[in-house]
């Protein structure tokens, strides 16, 4: 009987490209992702740390992008249109610590602008409403996309 090698745990490893092709364990959670995406549009993920968060929504990113190879296998190969591939803007306020309003519009700044290589968009601040709310975020009116977060000022 030949031996049987086994998979590497993929302990603190948060993405779902490096477990796949590193050929990692991996519990197939990709048709609820798939589901995810058919049937709604706003979602509150809540879980415990260190409970897969940051895997499951960079598994969303890697469906929204349309990256098929990383799928074979499992559960949305053949559930999701890979003919349709989104821009994807991954935003993480985990590194460090904001202290005020301003510090917070200056991050948003930075990141946007990170990813305008990504999505040919514009950085807009606005102000507006009686609650003074400072709104930043992309626009691209050719093709309708737009980002946006508001805070109080």
């Amino acid at each position: 009987m030949p031996a049987m090698t086994r998979k590497k745990l993929p302990i603190g490893i948060q993405t779902f490209a490096k477990i796949r092709e590193a050929d990692y364990y991996y519990v197939d959670k990709t048709g609820i992702a798939v589901d995810l995406a058919d049937s709604g549009s706003h979602y509150f993920l809540s879980r415990p740390r260190r409970f897969g968060k940051s895997l499951f929504l960079d598994t969303l990113k890697e469906l929204f992008e349309g990256n098929q190879p990383l799928f074979k296998g499992l559960a949305a190969v053949s559930r999701w249109d890979w003919a349709v591939k989104y821009p994807v803007l991954r935003i993480s306020f985990g590194g460090g610590v904001l202290g005020s309003v301003q510090d917070l519009k200056e991050s948003l700044h930075r990141l946007f602008g990170d990813q305008r290589h990504r999505c040919p968009c514009q950085v807009c601040f606005s102000h507006g409403g009686e609650a003074r709310l400072d709104k930043v975020g992309f626009v691209d009116p050719e093709s309708s996309f737009g980002v946006w977060v508001e805070m109080p000022s």
